[in-house]
Parts: C-alpha cells; sequence; structure tokens
C-alpha cells in the first residue's frame, strides 16, 4: 500500500509514460522482431487460451482470512501489523492484465527453467505455472508464510511444476542459480530498491542466453525503481527494452541492434 503522496507521484509519472509511450498496433516499432512480439504476444487483445489456474487460486484467496505478519524486506513492505491473506492479496497480487501478459510471454517463449523473484499470494507464479506445463518454475519469497500458504494453494489448483523456496533474494538467488543450468525467464517482483533490482538481475543475468526474457515489476513505483530501470537499459549485456510502466520487458537478443522503447499494451 502506499500513501496519498505517493499515489500522486506515481499517478505523475503514468502522464509522462503515456506522452511518450508509441500508440497501440506497433506503430512507430522499427525493429521487425519487436513488431511481430507487440502484435503477437504484447498487445492486450492478442488472442489466447488462458488458463484456469490463476481464477482458482484467486477464489482460495477471496476466501482465506487467515493472518499473517508482513516481513521488512523490500521497499513496498510498510504494513507492520498482521494482515489477513485475502486482503494482501487484493492490494499486492500482480494486475489480471499484468498476470495475462506473464501467461502469453510464457506461452510463446516456452521456458525449461522460469525464476521468480517475489512469490507474494502466488498469483503471479500461476500464470507463470500454467503458461507451459514443461517448465519449471522456481519461486522465492521471504516471508515464510507466504511461502507455506503458496505452496498449498498452488498444489491444491494442480500446479506442480512449482518450487517454492523461502529466503532473501540476496542469500538465496546465488544458491539456486548454482543448481541449475540457465535462465529461460525471469519475473522480477521484489525488493523494489535500485541496488537489489540491479543485484537481482545481474545475478540472473550470469545464467542466461541470448533467448532469455527478464521481466521485472513497478519500474515506475519509486525514483529507486525508475533509476534501476534507467541502468538497466543501458547494460550492455540488454539489447532491447521494453517500457509498458508496470512492467519492463528486457530481451538478451544477440545480433540485435540496442535500443529502448516505451509501449501501449
Amino acid at each position: 500500500m502506499i500513501n496519498i503522496k505517493e499515489r500522486y507521484k506515481l499517478l505523475k509519472r503514468y502522464v509522462v509514460y503515456r506522452f511518450r509511450a508509441k500508440m497501440r498496433g506497433g506503430h512507430g516499432i522499427h525493429s521487425p522482431f519487436l513488431f511481430q512480439y507487440y502484435n503477437s504476444v504484447l498487445y492486450g487483445k492478442v488472442k489466447c487460451s488462458y488458463s484456469e489456474s490463476p481464477k482458482l487460486l484467486f477464489k482460495l484467496l477471496q476466501q482465506d482470512t487467515t493472518e499473517f505478519e508482513p516481513t521488512s524486506f523490500g521497499a513496498k513492505t510498510t504494513a507492520t501489523a498482521p494482515l489477513q491473506v485475502r486482503h494482501f492479496a487484493a492490494s499486492s497480487a500482480i494486475s489480471k492484465a499484468d498476470g495475462k501478459l506473464l501467461f502469453r510471454i510464457a506461452k510463446d517463449l516456452k521456458p525449461k527453467t522460469v525464476v521468480e523473484l517475489g512469490t507474494g499470494a502466488g498469483v503471479g507464479t500461476a500464470y507463470l505455472a500454467s503458461a507451459y506445463g514443461d517448465a519449471k518454475v522456481y519461486t522465492v519469497e521471504a516471508n515464510p508464510q507466504l511461502v507455506s500458504k503458496a505452496k498449498v494453494n498452488l498444489a491444491t489448483i494442480g500446479l506442480t511444476n512449482v518450487e517454492c523456496i523461502e529466503g532473501q533474494f540476496s542469500a538465496v538467488l546465488p544458491m539456486l542459480l548454482e543448481r541449475i543450468d540457465r535462465v529461460d525467464m525471469a519475473f522480477i517482483d521484489g525488493d523494489h530498491t535500485y541496488d537489489a533490482t540491479l543485484a537481482n538481475v545481474d545475478c540472473i543475468l550470469r545464467k542466461a542466453h541470448s533467448n532469455t526474457v527478464i521481466v521485472v515489476h513497478d519500474i515506475h513505483w519509486s525514483e529507486q525503481m525508475e533509476r534501476a530501470w534507467e541502468a538497466l537499459k543501458l547494460d550492455s549485456r540488454i539489447s532491447i527494452a521494453v517500457d509498458l510502466f508496470s512492467l519492463g520487458i528486457l530481451f538478451l537478443r544477440e545480433g540485435t541492434a540496442k535500443h529502448s522503447i516505451v509501449l501501449r499494451y
């Protein structure tokens, strides 16, 4: 949750984004790869058969009155009193539009290995894990109560290709990457600070390859996240950076001219 002052700042950033963003439909996109990708994957009206798993998870969460203690890790964590899971999910879970976009990206990419930083209520996890059944999704969360809840909920809705890992990203992520060969897709949605965001992406890039796609959530949520996004756009290992306001998408495609773009979707 953010206060009124922060909401006002976020609104101002959104106005700037809308002014800068290319119109829907792909007009103004000069990269052939990105033009095709935008119209077949990113654009909100892309036809896609979505899994029922996220809907089933939403129903479970809406009925869950269990209380848990918020952790103090990450810039977005401001609550200190116990929260009910249903209230946490309503205010903090990824939006349906962003979740469906994650689903489309994963469905198109067909990743064997997905790393998610910030399980939260598990909604983003459900979209990722249900998009491609052969994917193995490793999701990391610092709050032990949320990890336990996610394990039960994801198993209940039939998603068995997920491994929920408890711990702080800085400690857990290096150990996780040691036991997997590569990262095909990553979704970063936790510890919304400048240093942590850059460190987490840098860590993932060490196990990335030319077709890896990295999605960063809340790139305009705060000044720190906007600074982190600007730094990521300049990273020599990133070829294409796409700003969709709530999400930023990084492509590593070798042989592609480096550029960044702001798009509506």
